[in-house]
């Protein structure tokens, strides 16, 4: 008996192995449709679409997103099946939307949208969205995107994706945001991504369990933003020319960050969280504040450089009613003089009726060693698509 239950199991396999299906869509008709919406609509569950070279700019009108009529959106691709993966022959020459952003776009304008009521995950890479209000809707529980460019849009993914998202090897080039989330998104997972002249991340209230790896942002008008309620993790990282602030931190989220690099913009780290872990990351050239609290949570820096930019280097805000304490131990300041580091701090010495404290001896005669890619180095990884 379990012989043939074997057999049986192994033919149900197969033939599930034999029902999945390649569909190509190719713009000179050479394929099996030249529209990518008819693909999807001819789709089974599991298949993969290819999506040859050439600008995709046909629309789906009023698409019933939650399947109620409470929303209708208006994408390029609307994801109506389970697990489809969408495959592109390359960022630089598949491109989903229109070469300039629409002056009056319709509602809810996106280059794919996906929700779980059609499609509890989805796989998309290689191929470009451009020129929409939100380059990705993202409402089912899984999704992989990888090798994907987001360009010209206000929100390169929008996600809000209860189970896990992992956005893999991305470019987001001027967009508003690069990745907006909201609750119940979890599990978020930018890793090996660029981010240019765009936001970031901004972590909407309730984000749990995000982890932000190996990720550079240059000339950007904002860094990571972690809002109330939401967790994050952040390794090796690096922010370079950004103009505001390269880490805000809202009341009551957590956040983790280790072998990092903020330089320049007004404010590094600008902390109203429920706790802030900071380890080996180097934090200079801010002409405000390297680091700004107002918070009477746990905060710790240790083992990190913090250079002044010319402006304070730790600023406690703080006005509570409790004793509370900055830990910033064992790290570099770029001078030997004690004298000099505190007159770089303001807090509850410099204002009494502030109750938040620095202790920042021991520190560092000599820069911390950190584990985080310089700018060039993590150019050349993206040139080179591998990793060190």
């Amino acid at each position: 008996m379990g012989r043939i239950m074997l057999v049986l199991i192994m033919s149900v396999l197969v033939v599930g192995q034999a029902e999945a299906r390649t569909w190509h869509v190719d713009k000179d008709g050479s394929g099996d449709f030249t529209v990518i919406q008819d693909a999807v609509d001819a789709a089974s569950p599991g298949d993969t679409i290819r999506i040859h070279a050439g600008r995709y700019e046909e629309m789906v009108e009023d698409f019933d997103m939650w399947g109620d009529g409470s929303f209708l959106a208006n994408p390029h691709i609307a994801v109506t099946k389970d697990n489809l993966s969408f495959i592109g022959d390359g960022s630089d020459v598949t491109i989903v939307g229109p070469v300039a952003r629409p002056t009056d776009p319709p509602s809810l304008y996106s280059g794919l949208c996906v929700t779980d009521v059609y499609a509890s995950g989805t796989r998309i890479s290689d191929l470009a969205v451009e020129s929409t209000n939100y380059g990705l809707i993202l409402a089912s529980i899984t999704a992989e995107v990888n090798s994907v460019r987001f360009q010209g849009t206000i929100d390169g993914i929008r996600d809000i994706a209860p189970g896990a998202c992992v956005i893999d090897w991305c470019e987001f080039r001027d967009c508003g945001t690069g990745v907006k989330s909201h609750s119940p998104a979890a599990n978020l997972s930018i890793r090996n991504s660029e981010f240019t002249e765009c936001g970031t991340a901004y972590l909407g209230s309730g984000t749990t369990n995000a982890i932000i790896e190996d990720c550079t942002a240059m000339d950007t008008h904002s860094g990571f933003n972690i809002q109330q309620g939401s967790s994050a993790v952040l390794r090796r990282v690096v922010l370079q020319g950004y103009v505001a602030t390269g880490l805000g931190i809202s009341s009551g989220a957590t956040v983790e960050v280790y072998d990092s690099t903020f330089q320049g913009g007004i404010t590094g780290i600008y902390s109203y969280g429920e706790s802030l872990w900071c380890e080996r990351t180097r934090i200079s050239g801010q002409t405000a504040h390297l680091v700004y609290v107002n918070s009477n949570g746990e905060t710790v820096l240790q083992n990190c450089d913090l250079i002044s930019g010319g402006g304070v280097s730790v600023e406690c805000r703080y006005n509570g009613s409790s004793d509370c304490h900055v830990t910033m131990t064992n790290c570099y300041w770029g001078t030997e003089s004690e004298e000099q580091i505190a007159e770089w701090i303001i807090d509850s010495e410099d204002h009494p009726e502030r109750c938040c404290t620095v202790d920042f001896i021991p520190f560092r005669s000599e820069s911390t060693p950190a584990e985080a890619h310089s700018w060039s180095s993590v150019k050349g990884l993206f040139e080179s698509g591998g990793e060190e």
